[in-house]
């Protein structure tokens, strides 16, 4: 319960200095940090105070902010799977922190106690950290661990407490995806190591679900659940609504594993109330396919149709859209590889004008020489043959 008040109590306190900062540049930090608020729990509230946030950006031209607001859309887009646009938004981000003149006029919170250089390079971070979630979510688990190491990297290199600690994370689960599952539990550990040494928690239940799979992967089952209960308890007090719906799913996983069918269907069906709550389709599809599951081995037919027909609605409405979706990502990428591809021809194209004209360009001066030393040597006989005659004379 206290928790639950200390989260009002920030809602609160964001929204009073939303309406009373005596400025627009504190209101648009308010408008992120609502934003940031509701990532995990209204995503509509969240793309509404995001977008609030980066018009705010634009007017008031703090670019630097701006690009940390971007990155915000990019996370809120991918999950829609529009990894087009998220992947657009990352690279529009990078830009704008891969120029330094936007330090001169970056207003940061003196509570922040960080210089624009710095920031800059901590949201450069992110960027990082969000292209690999969108290569994730593309299905390019190699990229994606890529992007994720560098964002790694840039966080040692900053020495921030909590740094790196989602990259972490999300490197241990696509390594558990790609089955090298040491590799998956030793970024999985430095991740909960770094959310406890940190305090920064609000992950860090979904690290401990993904590091009871690697024990379900071992067929370790007891440590497996211990995990699943860690994830559960953490994802509660972190209010991580997608992260508790996960791991409520993966709970009636594992109790159907066990043959438990009262807590499979607990855990599935409790998980679609959530799934409500969010207004995502995912998890909604996920849950409903669980809860069948669970109607089925309770003998109850009739149910368990009810429930696998709202899941494959959903799931072939999902599956259609990703398709499209991934088709309009890939076809992206590859016209942005030809363009890419043009631009180098265009600059081979032009070294080569320029060689060769510095050639004709050499060709003439080489002329001009031959002809000057010609009459030159033209005159030194004439002059010669007048002194010769003289002299004679």
């Amino acid at each position: 319960l206290s928790n639950a008040q200390d989260q009002l109590s920030e809602l609160d306190s964001l929204h009073l200095a939303l309406k009373n900062s005596p400025s627009d540049t504190l209101r648009m930090f308010a408008l992120d940090g609502i934003a940031s608020y509701y990532v995990e729990s209204e995503r509509d509230s969240a793309m509404y105070y995001c977008e609030a946030s980066i018009e705010m950006a634009k007017k008031l031209n703090q670019s630097i902010s701006l690009a940390n607001f971007l990155l915000l859309k990019s996370y809120l887009v991918q999950k829609k799977l529009d990894f087009t646009q998220s992947y657009r938004l990352c690279n529009e981000a990078l830009t704008i922190l891969e120029d330094d003149s936007n330090d001169e006029s970056a207003f940061i919170p003196k509570d922040w106690s960080i210089e624009p250089a710095r920031l800059r390079k901590r949201y450069t971070a992110n960027v990082f950290h969000q292209l690999g979630n969108t290569m994730v979510g593309a299905g390019n688990l190699q990229k994606a661990i890529e992007y994720f190491k560098k964002a790694v990297q840039v966080n040692e290199e900053l020495e921030i407490l909590n740094g790196g600690m989602t990259s972490n994370m999300n490197i241990g689960t696509s390594y558990y995806k790609l089955g090298q599952l040491d590799s998956a539990l030793i970024y999985l550990q430095k991740a909960v190591n770094l959310a406890n040494s940190s305090g920064w928690k609000k992950y860090l239940g979904s690290a401990f679900e993904d590091i009871g799979l690697v024990y379900i992967k071992k067929t370790e089952l007891d440590s497996a659940k211990h995990y699943f209960d860690l994830a559960l308890k953490a994802n509660k007090e972190q209010n991580n609504l997608p992260s508790e719906i996960s791991i409520r799913n993966t709970l009636a996983d594992y109790y159907k594993q066990k043959n438990q069918v009262d807590s499979m269907y607990y855990f599935a069906s409790t998980a679609l109330q959530l799934g409500y709550k969010l207004n995502s389709d995912i998890p909604l599809s996920q849950s409903a396919e669980r809860v069948a599951a669970a109607w089925e081995r309770m003998g109850n037919a009739d149910s368990a149709y009810a429930y696998l027909a709202i899941s494959k609605k959903l799931g072939d409405s999902l599956s259609l859209d990703k398709s499209e979706k991934l088709l309009q990502f890939q076809n992206n990428n590859f016209e942005e590889q030809l363009r890419l591809e043009q631009e180098a021809q265009e600059s081979e194209a032009a070294k080569n004008k320029i060689t060769t004209t510095a050639l004709l360009a050499g060709l003439g001066l080489l002329s001009i020489l031959v002809f000057v030393f010609y009459r030159n040597n033209r005159q030194k006989k004439t002059a010669n043959l007048v002194l010769e005659q003289a002299y004679s004379n």
